[in-house]
């Protein structure tokens, strides 16, 4: 079950948590455990902004662990709201209405991952230890007021004095083939288009990899890691419901994006491989899903109640993989920690085409969740206060097509929150 191992406080794949990875357990008085934890435990907060902007905004710096969001949804392929926080120095520049340009450099970890023997013991390798970097540029053309257009490269590379990757508006695939080839790149292409009365379409493409040695059904050629993203936001009519905000998308990943093989020619100051998936502390930098899983999306935010937000997020999930611990390895998986992985004098090519919902056991998961804030107006101690929570439920079924694992039976989830949040000015 997806993500049965943090227990019932989460829907699934909407694990998250805002504190540092190792919790201490108070009747041990020993830290390095897991956030997710079914005795009282401690654990350590900070949050951190340094910023400032030049040129009547024109030139902007900062230097912070906020979440970010890069794209044009907050959950989107190359940097999501869904990432674990980071420390990072970023900059943007626009020096121009119809011209912005981004870069962003961060610190990327992941303390609670597999040990050596753990990962061996589910995948057959060392998935290794993540320390890493992280470098974004993104430049961004909106020639008229209904047009956006970007394109941005990514890197994930090994933590090392490397000045290559800090070049600005140097394209991220030219310094990795400079300096050898060790890391993880990426690109992305976006298109929106904003249309009065219907609201904002965009479409994005996330390029993990592509190869063209191959003639055929390139898409379906799991060789090729990409995903894709198409969207629609706008405001609902006032007579149907006031104040409300509409986002309906769909986003597919295809097997191995945001997988990598683990590194083992550079060692910077560890004695295992270096973790190069495209995550961070345990989440995927990008899109929140695992690889070869597709997402329908409706989200509606009402502010249409004075000191009142209120949304619904529903969501259609399908997510495909195979057994691990099958000695085929020419099959289709959706784990991130699964590259694409072939033995000695095999070919990457020998894979399958991908036939998506028939190529795996897929859990296909609905789910809905109700969300609410209500800002309480000046009282004698604080300016104001907040009330929020939210009620969500889910329901996971499995297909087993022609993969041979035995599908379990349905799950259901429930999960409820509910919050005071009092902001010191």
């Amino acid at each position: 079950f997806p993500n049965l191992w943090t227990g019932v406080s989460f829907l699934p794949y909407r694990t998250d948590y805002e504190s540092l990875y190792s919790h201490t357990l108070i009747n041990e008085k020993w830290t390095g455990h897991s956030p997710f934890l079914h005795q009282w435990s401690v654990g350590f907060f900070y949050f951190t902004e340094l910023s400032g902007s030049w040129f009547d905004d024109k030139l902007q710096v900062g230097l912070h662990n906020q979440r970010r969001a890069w794209g044009h949804a907050g959950e989107n392929l190359l940097l999501s709201s869904t990432a674990r926080r980071f420390p990072g120095l970023e900059a943007h520049f626009r020096p121009a209405p119809w011209f912005r340009f981004s870069w962003l450099t961060g610190s990327t970890f992941h303390p609670g991952g597999y040990s050596s023997s753990e990962a061996a013991a589910i995948y057959g390798y060392d998935t290794g230890v993540s320390q890493n970097l992280l470098t974004l540029q993104l430049l961004e053309i909106i020639p008229t007021r209904w047009l956006h257009l970007s394109a941005s490269s990514v890197n994930l590379w090994i933590k090392r004095p490397e000045p290559a990757y800090l070049m600005p508006f140097v394209f991220a695939h030219w310094p990795e083939l400079e300096v050898g080839d060790y890391d993880n790149g990426g690109m992305t292409i976006d298109v929106a288009l904003l249309f009065p009365r219907m609201g904002k379409f965009w479409f994005s493409f996330y390029n993990d990899e592509f190869s063209f040695q191959r003639s055929g059904a390139l898409l379906r050629m799991p060789r090729n890691r990409y995903g894709w993203q198409a969207g629609w936001k706008t405001a609902l009519p006032a007579r149907l419901l006031p104040g409300t905000l509409s986002t309906l998308r769909y986003t597919r990943l295809t097997p191995f994006i945001y997988t990598h093989y683990p590194e083992t020619r550079v060692n910077a100051f560890i004695d295992r491989p270096v973790d190069m998936t495209y995550s961070h502390d345990g989440a995927n930098l990008g899109f929140y899903l695992p690889p070869n899983s597709g997402e329908w999306c409706w989200s509606l935010v009402n502010t249409g109640l004075p000191r009142w937000t209120l949304s619904l997020d529903t969501r259609l999930i399908s997510h495909g993989t195979n057994d691990l611990a099958s000695y085929n390895l020419y099959q289709i998986y959706g784990d991130i920690y699964r590259h694409q992985f072939t033995p000695e004098g095999g070919d990457i090519h020998d894979y399958p085409l991908t036939r998506f919902g028939r190529d795996g056991i897929y859990d296909r998961t609905f789910m809905t969740e109700f969300r609410f804030d209500r800002k309480v107006s000046m009282t004698s101690i604080v300016p104001y206060f907040r009330v929020a929570g939210s009620v969500g439920m889910a329901r996971t079924r499995w297909e087993s097509n022609a993969s041979g694992v035995m599908a379990p039976a349905p799950v259901n989830s429930f999960s409820g929150r509910l919050s005071l949040i009092v902001d010191i000015l």
